[in-house]
């Protein structure tokens, strides 16, 4: 399976999912029909709700290097949601310009 490759081990997991959030715009369990807030997707990662590689990954946690699944909600049969990165659908690229923007937006 290919694995999107990063040498960002800098940028934290909440960093990362916001930037997601951005593109993919998750819904908001808190505000039904509203995106979710960045306060919320943080406390999914607090909360164990987000899976990084068959891991939980906490808000502060940097941000694997090598990203192969994304589970949100693992628990739930009702909510949950996986990505897979396989050699056939390149789901998100990962470049220089895109971890210099998150950075940015964090400070």
């Amino acid at each position: 399976m290919q694995q999107i490759q990063s040498s960002h081990s800098n940028v934290t997991a909440f960093q990362a999912m916001v930037h997601i959030n951005q593109h993919c715009q998750f819904m908001s369990i808190e505000q039904k029909g509203e995106k979710a807030s960045n306060s919320e997707i943080k406390r999914w990662l607090n909360q164990g709700a987000i899976h990084v590689n068959s891991q939980v990954i906490n808000a502060k946690d940097p941000w694997p290097p090598a990203i192969r699944s994304l589970v949100m909600f693992p628990k739930s049969l009702k909510r949950r949601c996986t990505l897979i990165w396989n050699p056939d659908v390149h789901i998100i690229q990962i470049d220089e310009q895109i971890f210099e923007q998150i950075k940015k937006e964090a400070k």
